[in-house]
């Protein structure tokens, strides 16, 4: 837990950024993920570098995969 300017508790997230030779992936998790977590992110990673390899768009560089409402991860841009 952190705590905000007005020394309200927060839970820690860890940010991860991966570099690829087409963009930046950016993955948001926090610091007490399972690791079956884990494992989902590392391979929600991969499925968005392959995104970015086959990916013919100059505008596209960046992914952000991020967790909705219900627990799963997304791709966005």
């Amino acid at each position: 837990m952190i705590l905000d300017a007005k020394q309200n508790e927060k839970p820690a997230k860890l940010t991860i950024k991966f570099n690829t030779d087409k963009g930046t992936i950016y993955l948001e998790v926090p610091c007490d993920i399972p690791d079956y977590g884990l494992q989902e992110s590392i391979e929600k990673i991969i499925e968005a570098k392959c995104i970015l390899d086959n990916n013919s768009n100059e505008g596209l560089n960046d992914l952000y995969i991020v967790e909705d409402k219900s627990g799963n991860l997304s791709i966005m841009t």
